[in-house]
């Protein structure tokens, strides 16, 4: 802001002075103690204060300070400005303020130095032939009051285009709920044979895992969009989540392309594989570029691997040919500026919000998401992401698909009746001894009065108790029961939390039951 007091002095100064010579006072003629008090105030202002005639020109100079010094630069002679159109509205504005004998104002803009600065200018009549002028950088004013507007219009358009993506988002996930239920009552209504019943499951099912996609998608981009994502890294072999890939999208190509796909693997030199990263957002990523290329592929090989470069980056690659892969959403990944808003924009197609997604992820760990094409169709989608430092582990056995825990005693916390008989089924040949509570409070209990537990598998989400309170008291207990967390929510930030709070490992639902019966035989047989 201008020095609004001492402008306000100068003015009730100026108007002391006989500017009408009423007083009998001569023209230009000033009081010695009015220009003595003038040329305090001005030394103390940082402000440019100067003369000028009714030409426009500077005729004295009365400030002294760095902006004056750097608004010298725009000077010819010292006396008048060298942009000749500056120097007009200077005139004209001086002609006008000694003709009404009323101050003026306006706003210009000189370049100082080679940079643009906004100007507010100030004239009052000193004279009958002199005009003081007042400038006032009002540079960083006009800077904020143009990112208010640029604010404004972003905020304008994510609004928009946020009311779109909830819109468009909101039919997609009917589409395979209408399956879910449509197959639900067709499975209830008619007496089917073995295989019928079969294919109507595995409809259902499939439609099922689509809505769960689709909500990962939806929860994805609300904590992109805001900026909520968290990185935590950990200890993993690179090929594991390479070949994990590639064995779970060829059964789906076995399935829905008929084998005319096939998935070929370059894994990283062994020596190499074992790096510190967040391993579930990589493969989050991976995941949303292979079901892009597997959509937009000719049949023939989709080849994806992983490599580590000289600046001890991680580079994935995914390349395969595409009969149409627009211009458009290459340019729009390789030059994203604003990714978290452009994750919303759905202009290009809903069959590229996953890689959108991806873009977005990867820009959050500080990578970058590059896509080629060439004449004849390739494609090739690759991202480098910076390792950080970490202690690597050592490669973990292969559990195998058997699990026998005779003897081993589970306490599992769950209060929902169709989960209690899930896993009922799913340990049923295991030979563990299961213990089922409903509560926290239950869980403490038998804590406290079973004389040995081997594992804990808690829901978060308890009648009276949290599950992460359960386990506050179990390990402030001194206790090191292996605990396994299971719940609905899928926020990154809830992993960490768990895991300050004592758990050993995190399960999201709906659960992988193959990830937790691995995980769980880990702990029981050490």
């Amino acid at each position: 802001m201008y020095n609004e007091p001492f402008y306000y002095l100068k003015l009730k100064l100026f108007e002391m002075e006989d500017l009408n010579t009423s007083q009998n006072k001569q023209p230009n003629k000033k009081n010695y103690n009015t220009e003595k008090l003038i040329e305090c105030i001005t030394l103390l202002s940082s402000e440019v204060c100067f003369l000028q005639n009714k030409s426009g020109e500077i005729t004295d100079i009365i400030s002294d300070n760095s902006f004056t010094d750097a608004l010298k630069t725009c000077l010819k002679n010292n006396v008048f400005f060298e942009d000749d159109e500056i120097q007009k509205r200077f005139a004209k504005n001086v002609v006008h303020t000694l003709n009404k004998n009323t101050a003026t104002t306006f706003k210009t803009q000189l370049i100082i130095k080679g940079k643009p600065k906004n100007m507010e200018v100030k004239q009052t009549p000193y004279s009958e032939n002199l005009v003081l002028t007042v400038i006032n950088d009002v540079t960083p004013q006009a800077l904020l009051k143009e990112n208010l507007t640029l604010s404004a219009e972003q905020a304008e358009k994510e609004k928009t285009l946020k009311a779109k993506f909830i819109s468009e988002m909101s039919q997609e996930v009917r589409t395979p709920m209408n399956a879910v239920l449509g197959y639900a009552h067709l499975l209830g209504k008619h007496n089917h044979d073995a295989k019928e019943k079969e294919e109507l499951l595995n409809q259902i099912i499939s439609s099922a895992r689509n809505i769960t996609l689709l909500i990962d998608d939806l929860v994805n981009t609300t904590l992109i969009v805001n900026n909520q994502i968290s990185i935590i890294c950990n200890d993993f072999n690179i090929n594991v989540i390479l070949n994990n890939l590639k064995s779970f999208y060829s059964k789906k190509i076995e399935m829905v392309y008929n084998n005319q796909i096939n998935i070929v693997v370059e894994e990283i030199e062994e020596d190499k594989a074992l790096v510190y990263i967040d391993s579930g957002r990589i493969e989050q990523i991976l995941r949303y570029i292979l079901s892009l290329a597997i959509i937009k592929t000719v049949p023939g090989d989709i080849i994806f691997g992983a490599s580590i470069n000289n600046e001890n980056e991680l580079k994935f690659y995914t390349t395969f040919f595409a009969s149409d892969f627009p211009d458009d959403i290459i340019d729009n990944i390789n030059d994203s500026i604003d990714f978290a808003i452009e994750i919303l924009d759905t202009a290009l197609g809903k069959e590229f919000m996953g890689l959108k997604i991806a873009n977005g992820l990867v820009n959050l760990m500080d990578g970058k998401i590059d896509i080629r094409k060439t004449s004849k169709g390739k494609v090739t989608i690759w991202f480098n992401i910076p390792i950080p430092k970490g202690k690597l582990a050592s490669h973990s056995p292969d559990i195998g698909n058997e699990y026998i825990w005779k003897n081993k005693v589970i306490l599992i916390a769950e209060d929902e009746q169709e989960n209690t008989l899930l896993f009922q089924e799913l340990f049923k040949d295991t030979d563990a001894h299961l213990i089922f509570a409903e509560t926290g409070e239950q869980i403490i209990d038998l804590f406290e009065t079973l004389s040995h537990i081997d594992l804990i598998l808690l829901d978060i989400k308890l009648p009276v108790m949290n599950g992460d309170d359960v386990a506050r008291y179990i390990r402030g207990a001194g206790s090191n029961i292996p605990l396994i967390a299971q719940t609905a929510y899928s926020y990154p930030s809830t992993k960490e939390s768990l895991l300050e709070a004592g758990f050993n490992e995190y399960f999201c639902k709906p659960i992988n039951v193959r990830d937790l019966m691995e995980t769980m035989n880990k702990y029981l047989l050490e």
